[in-house]
C-alpha cells in the first residue's frame, strides 16, 4: 500500500511482508496463515529476503514500506499487523494520536486484541480496534477462545476464535467503517474544533478476500493516492514477455516466454502505479471509496464509504 507496495505479500524506513501459504510442518491449521518478513534495512540487499522471494509463492501478499509518523524505527513497528489469519496495513496517520486520543481508543479495544499490540504505532492500534469490531464478543458472554495455532501444543496462549475464521469482504468493509467512525468521534469529543483530518489508506485481508480504502475526513483536501490493476501481473512477472526484459538481458537471463493469456486472474493494489504500460490500465480509487476484491480473481468492486459530513474535520488553514 505505501510506496508501490502491492496488496495481496508481509514486506521503514521499515519493511514488512506477510504471505499466505500452506504450512510445511507443525500444527495443522484450519486456514492458511500469514508468514511474515520484517526488516529496517533495504530489503533489496538482504540475501535472506531475496532467497525467500525466489523460493516461495503465494496467492495473497501484502507489502509495505513504512515512513514513520513519529514512532520508533524498529521491526516490531513495521506493517502489516497480524491477528490470527488477518493482516492489516496502513498508509497515513491518526491525527493527534498521542495522548488523550490514544487513551480513548484503547478503551474501545477488547483485552485480547490489546494484548496483541506489541509496538507503538497508531496503525497497530487501528488494527486492534478493527479486530474488535470484526470479531465482537457475544453479549454478556466471554470471548470464545482457542489455542493459538502459531504456537506449540504446550503453549497456553489463546486467541479469539473469530481471528481464525474467514470473514466476507462486506463484513471487513463494515468493520473498517466502524473503526474509522469511532476514531473520528473520539477526536471530535476530546479535541472539538482543533481536531485535524485523518489519512486512512487501509488494506486488510484474511488471505481469501481483500478490502482497501482511500479515505480522508475533510471536505476539500485529498487523501494519499491509491490505484489498482487487474492486468499488470504479466508486466511484473518476469516469466512473461514485456516485463523487465532489459534487466533480464543485462543479467544474461532468458526472456519470459509464457503466454499472458495463461496468467491467473488477479488484482494488484498500490499507492502509485507500479508499471508504466498503458495496457496495464491502472485505475485510481476515488476519495472516500472502498475497494472489495473477492477470492477467485479480478472481480473488483469499488463503492462509496458513505461517511456523513458530520465526520469531516474543520477546514483549518495553517499559517506561519
Amino acid at each position: 500500500m505505501a510506496n508501490n507496495s502491492s496488496a495481496f505479500k508481509s514486506l521503514h524506513l521499515g519493511d514488512g511482508i506477510p504471505e499466505y501459504d500452506i504450512p510445511k510442518h507443525g500444527i495443522p491449521k484450519p486456514h492458511l496463515h500469514p508468514a511474515q518478513y520484517r526488516t529496517i534495512q533495504p530489503p533489496i540487499n538482504d540475501a535472506n529476503f531475496r532467497s525467500l522471494c525466489a523460493n516461495s509463492s503465494s496467492k495473497a501478499v501484502l507489502a509495505h514500506i513504512r515512513a514513520t509518523s513519529g514512532s520508533g524505527v524498529v521491526p516490531i513497528n513495521n506493517h502489516p499487523f497480524i491477528f490470527g489469519i488477518h493482516s492489516l496495513m496502513h498508509n497515513g496517520l491518526i491525527s493527534n494520536f498521542e495522548g488523550v486520543v490514544k487513551r480513548e481508543i484503547i478503551k474501545l479495544i477488547y483485552d485480547e486484541a490489546y494484548d496483541y499490540i506489541h509496538g507503538t504505532t497508531d496503525s497497530e492500534h487501528f488494527a486492534a480496534l478493527f479486530m474488535t469490531y470484526l470479531c465482537p464478543r457475544i453479549p454478556k458472554a466471554p470471548m470464545p477462545l482457542m489455542p493459538n495455532p502459531d504456537l506449540t501444543p504446550e503453549a497456553k496462549d489463546e486467541i479469539p476464535r473469530g481471528w481464525e475464521e474467514n470473514h466476507s469482504a462486506e463484513e471487513m468493509k463494515e468493520a473498517l467503517l466502524k473503526t474509522i467512525k469511532a476514531i473520528i468521534k473520539i477526536q471530535k469529543k476530546v479535541l472539538g474544533e482543533k481536531a485535524l483530518s485523518n489519512f486512512f489508506n487501509i488494506a486488510v485481508t484474511d488471505g481469501k478476500d481483500l478490502v482497501a480504502c482511500r479515505f480522508r475526513n475533510h471536505k476539500t483536501l485529498e487523501p494519499t493516492s491509491l490505484y489498482y490493476s487487474t492486468t499488470a501481473g504479466t508486466t511484473l512477472d518476469s516469466r512473461y514477455p514485456g516485463g523487465d526484459d532489459d534487466g533480464r538481458r543485462r543479467h544474461g537471463l532468458e526472456l519470459g516466454n509464457k503466454n499472458p493469456k495463461d496468467h491467473a486472474k488477479h488484482v494488484i493494489i498500490a499507492s502509485e502505479p507500479s508499471t508504466s504500460k498503458i495496457l496495464d490500465n491502472w485505475k485510481k480509487v476515488e476519495k472516500n471509496k472502498v475497494l472489495l476484491a473477492r477470492s477467485g480473481g479480478n472481480t473488483v468492486e469499488v463503492i462509496a464509504m458513505n461517511v456523513d459530513d458530520e465526520f469531516n474535520a474543520p477546514n483549518i488553514i495553517l499559517t506561519n
